[in-house]
């Protein structure tokens, strides 16, 4: 009876030995499988954020890329904007000139060779400038381009015949409101009107000015109906 009972108690032992083995055989099976399934899900969550990096890149490359045309356009609308103000400001002006215009025809004053004689004998100075001004009459017309082909405004046209003539452009030339003009000086105009002025001082009623307004180079009285706000002084040695 005792020896049936260790018979008993080595099969049990080895039976719980063997439940043991299979259980911890099962344990590190399952310790495998989660270290292979968390090595599995760090590679896929790797290969994620690795992939969301580079969309994250890619998104912040385009977003620059975009800040910049968006830059650029701003820029250019800028630009633009500020061509419209100054052509509107251009028109502007001419529109003023124009309505201004409008009176000159009973202004006009005789502008031909015999002038031009008259003016060389009394002073060789103002018979160049208006010899100049009878050779430019009918190649040029009144434009903003400051060009042959765009049209001179009236200073603009000034500084043509002085650059023809080898003298200072308007902005390099003495100034004044209050002195008398002399001949080939230039005179003033509100309105943007500069007009070389030609006249003797001993008759007023002679006087007259010449250059470019919105109805050609033309010569005009002296007091044409626009108010003189000042004159430029023409000579070579007064140059500021």
């Amino acid at each position: 009876m005792q020896m049936m009972h260790s018979s008993d108690y080595e099969t049990l032992n080895k039976q719980v030995h063997r439940n043991q083995r299979k259980a911890l055989i099962r344990t590190i099976t399952l310790s495998i499988a989660a270290m292979l399934f968390t090595i599995t899900f760090l590679i896929i969550s790797f290969e994620q954020l690795r992939s969301a990096r580079e969309q994250l890149h890619e998104a912040q490359y385009h977003l620059t890329q975009t800040t910049e045309q968006l830059k650029v356009a701003e820029n250019r609308v800028h630009e633009l904007k500020k061509q419209v103000q100054n052509l509107t400001s251009e028109l502007n002006k001419t529109e003023t000139l124009l309505l201004s215009a409008l009176d000159l025809a009973k202004y006009i004053h005789p502008l031909g060779w015999d002038t031009f004689k008259t003016m060389s004998v009394g002073s060789p100075h103002a018979g160049d400038i208006l010899t100049e001004i009878l050779h430019l009459k009918d190649d040029t017309r009144w434009g903003l381009g400051e060009s042959l082909q765009g049209g001179y405004t009236s200073p603009g046209f000034a500084n043509l015949v002085l650059t023809k003539l080898h003298y200072p452009t308007i902005d390099k030339l003495q100034r004044s409101t209050t002195d008398t003009p002399q001949p080939g000086d230039i005179v003033m105009y509100k309105g943007g009107y500069y007009l070389f002025f030609f006249g003797t001082p001993h008759d007023r009623n002679g006087w007259f000015v010449a250059g470019m307004t919105p109805f050609g180079v033309i010569a005009l009285d002296y007091d044409f109906g626009v108010e003189r706000i000042g004159i430029i002084r023409v000579r070579r040695d007064h140059a500021d």
